[in-house]
């Protein structure tokens, strides 16, 4: 039988199939009858179909493919080790298992011809696909819900297997919880993909069409989320993110260049300036809101029905021995407690042999838990770890943590003894945090040495090629790390802007040929750099 022969066996057998469909006319072309077999197929519920029918079918789509030509992974060229970038139909890829963007009914796309991924899989699979799922439906009893995965055969395609995931559907706006449903509609894959031995899975652009997922967001959310995966499951399973149109393809290769550009900045760079922001230490574990505030203030949270530890800091408490209560948990977990994740330390790693200086808005003294150099670091907005004079009448900070301690040994009902409240001991003033809040900030010589070696450091170094990394850092003090470096970016052209920053990560045009803007979590970029400096 010829491809034509089949082609015409196929159409014939589907028409008589259904009784509504004997009054179809089917045009002579050779390119109509594709587009009518494939529309036939798509509107096809998964009933029963003869093994002769199965048997032409296979044989015409086994030709379709050979016609079409077939991509193997093994001769793709990676980007990263174990990441691979690749524009094409991924219906053609011949790897161990492709990813395919389905609905909730996960029976494949009924629109005849539709462009979506799901439409194309199911056609080029066969109808065996559309029946394997609706087995599977049927034994679950229930649509699939978002962030979830099943594997199929994958029939007639050139991979071993399929893996069908729902991802989200965003109306207005993209949600956090929509972020975490993408990041678990890759996690699901992999973890399926290795609990079956495979080893390449090829990801399509999930949520992003239909579903409305805004593509670059999406693009940072699977990068971000197979990177993690991989960290975590080393040499396990190499991921190819498959596009089909330009602008993925565009978006893909300059997140994932990203990281290597940087990693060449820090390498070649004279020497490197850290800004780092709030952002920084959220990743590194040290949340405001959720769990571990629900952890150390619950009793707090109960009588006052404060909503972040942050604005918490600011209640008009009755008494001062409650406001120190609440204050020396807050001090003691964020100042003395090392940081649930170990961003600070890998950071460190990264830059150790460089030429470095730290500036930062940060008062959790991260930096220097982590083992960065004391005389490299200029802490621009104080200090957790310092009391000063709240009026303030002299321009002098005091260590806390040994009272904090006996604060949070004694505290009781939400309250410490009256006698462990801190008073200047200058004027009998109480004491306040050597935060800068307002004008009452004590800026004192400690502050002035390192703002003096911070200048000092950037003479050195006028002219020559600097790195200014910027790490986390939001739009609250645009004036104290971003708007400078922007500023010394521009006066040198020897100068590189690397901004790291989920959301947030953006340059001036003027400068935009200087810069580097990874758009996604800190903590994965900087993992990936030092794993990455390591392995070189």
């Amino acid at each position: 039988m010829t491809q034509n022969e089949r082609l015409d066996f196929l159409l014939h057998y589907l028409i008589k199939e259904r009784k509504e469909y004997e009054n179809i006319r089917v045009l002579d072309s050779h390119s109509e009858k594709q587009r009518y077999l494939r529309s036939l197929m798509n509107v096809r519920p998964p009933l029963p179909v003869s093994a002769e029918f199965l048997s032409v079918q296979d044989a015409y789509l086994s030709e379709r493919l050979v016609e079409r030509g077939v991509t193997r992974f093994q001769d793709l060229t990676p980007v990263q080790p174990g990441l691979y970038l690749w524009r094409g139909d991924i219906t053609t890829l011949a790897a161990d298992t492709i990813v395919n963007a389905a609905n909730s009914g996960m029976l494949g796309c009924f629109v005849p011809c539709h462009g979506c991924i799901d439409n194309a899989i199911h056609t080029y699979a066969g109808v065996q696909l559309r029946l394997e799922c609706s087995g599977l439906m049927k034994r679950q009893g229930h649509k699939e819900e978002p962030g979830r995965a099943k594997i199929t055969k994958a029939y007639n395609l050139p991979c071993r297997y399929v893996l069908h995931t729902i991802g989200p559907v965003i109306g207005d706006a993209v949600a956090v919880s929509d972020r975490r449903l993408l990041a678990d509609c890759y996690r699901s894959c992999l973890d399926l993909a290795a609990r079956h031995g495979l080893h390449s899975v090829a990801f399509c652009c999930i949520s992003t069409g239909e579903f409305r997922f805004p593509n670059e967001l999406a693009a940072q959310v699977a990068i971000q989320t197979v990177i993690q995966w991989q960290r975590e499951n080393p040499n396990q399973i190499e991921v190819i993110f498959n596009v089909f149109k330009e602008r993925d393809y565009d978006i893909y290769e300059k997140l994932l260049r990203a990281d290597r550009k940087t990693q060449y900045e820090i390498k070649t760079a004279d020497a490197i300036v850290i800004g780092a922001g709030a952002g920084l230490s959220a990743s590194a574990g040290f949340t405001y809101t959720g769990e571990r505030f629900e952890k150390f203030f619950g009793d707090f949270i109960e009588k006052y029905g404060l909503s972040d530890m942050y604005s918490g800091g600011f209640y008009p408490f009755e008494t001062l021995e409650e406001h120190w209560a609440y204050w020396s948990r807050y001090i003691y977990i964020n100042r003395y407690m090392d940081a649930p994740k170990p961003i600070y330390n890998e950071l460190l790693r990264l830059v150790d042999g460089k030429d470095y200086f730290v500036l930062t808005t940060n008062v959790d003294h991260c930096f220097q838990k982590a083992g960065f150099d004391k005389s490299r670091l200029f802490y621009t907005q104080g200090d957790y770890g310092l009391w000063q004079c709240s009026k303030p009448c002299h321009q002098k900070t005091y260590h806390n943590e040994t009272v904090v301690r006996k604060m949070l040994d004694k505290q009781e009902n939400r309250k410490i003894p009256g006698k462990l409240v801190p008073y200047c001991p200058v004027c009998g003033a109480p004491m306040a945090m050597n935060l800068r809040t307002d004008m009452t900030f004590v800026e004192d010589e400690g502050w002035h040495n390192a703002a003096r070696r911070y200048e000092d450091f950037l003479r050195r170094h006028t002219g020559l090629h600097i790195l200014f990394l910027e790490l986390g850092v939001g739009s609250n003090t645009p004036a104290i790390i971003k708007y400078p470096f922007w500023k010394m970016t521009y006066q040198n052209p020897k100068t590189v802007y690397a901004c790291i920053n989920l959301g947030e990560a953006v340059c001036p045009d003027a400068i935009a040929k200087q810069s580097i803007c990874i758009n996604t979590d800190l903590a994965g970029v900087i993992t990936a750099l030092k794993e990455a400096k390591n392995e070189a």
